[in-house]
């Protein structure tokens, strides 16, 4: 590696680069598996029979077969790892499936998810569909479920302890949108109300999120496409149906846009 100052954040996109001979046949039980634990083929290429690696985003839940004399981003640490030893890194992450980011703390803090509706209603029929499902808001002296409504500020939803609130200044909501905190209710919806998601609210969801991507334009020219649609319709079938063949909206729309 050279001298050349690097930052965390800043770093070339990485993926799990997985070296086994069986990978050269494109029918190899690891990428049987894969697809079984949910993961999508984001490869922008085919299979080639002479190449014996494939790389793993679990990120993403993403997948691609290996290139002669390409390399899709970097391979983490540096180097290929087994397929053995993947699956015991794979178990890990997957140990904290649907938890809090810092669910490995014994006394882990609020997960906390800042939601901004567009509009009032969109932001009335979130705390219904919150106290729904069982949410409780987090009163205090100045929060209240009328307030949560009236606040032109992002709703804050805490997923493992389900309550949820609401932001209260100018500068607690520039802070959390300075750092991609803060999300649509449509990314909402699909990503937390999981097979519940209608087929609109998932599209809706990937739409915003390649709109972090892609100038809206792009993204609506897109999505008209057909083998676009047909993608979004199949991550969508597993993704409600839970046949471990789909991919949630976040990984969907991050698999258009590498194939873009």
């Amino acid at each position: 590696m050279d001298n050349e100052k690097i930052f965390i954040g800043r770093t070339k996109p990485e993926s799990f680069l997985i070296c086994d001979d069986s990978l050269k046949d494109i029918d190899a039980p690891f990428y049987a598996w894969l697809r079984e634990e949910g993961f999508t083929f984001a490869g922008r290429k085919g299979h080639y029979s002479s190449c014996d690696w494939a790389y793993v985003s679990i990120t993403y839940r993403i997948f691609g077969y290996g290139m002669p004399g390409v390399a899709f981003g970097a391979a983490t640490g540096g180097h290929a790892i087994t397929i053995e030893e993947f699956k015991v890194i794979y178990q890990i992450y997957r140990n904290y499936e649907g938890q809090g980011i810092f669910a490995c703390r014994k006394d882990h803090g609020p997960h906390w998810i800042y939601v901004n509706p567009s509009d009032r209603e969109k932001r009335t029929e979130l705390i219904d569909h919150l106290e729904f499902k069982g949410f409780k808001c987090r009163e205090d002296e100045v929060t209240n479920r009328q307030s949560t409504i009236d606040s032109p500020y992002p709703v804050i939803v805490d997923i493992t302890r389900k309550i949820y609130g609401h932001l209260h200044n100018t500068t607690s909501a520039a802070a959390a949108s300075s750092k991609s905190k803060v999300i649509s209710v449509e990314e909402f919806y699909a990503l937390y109300k999981d097979p519940d998601a209608e087929w609109d609210e998932y599209v809706a969801a990937v739409r915003e999120i390649l709109k972090k991507y892609l100038a809206e334009e792009e993204v609506d020219q897109y999505l008209a496409q057909p083998d676009t649609v047909k993608l979004i319709e199949d991550n969508y079938e597993g993704y409600t149906k839970r046949t471990g063949t789909g991919a949630d909206p976040e990984a969907t729309a991050y698999c258009l846009w590498m194939l873009y």
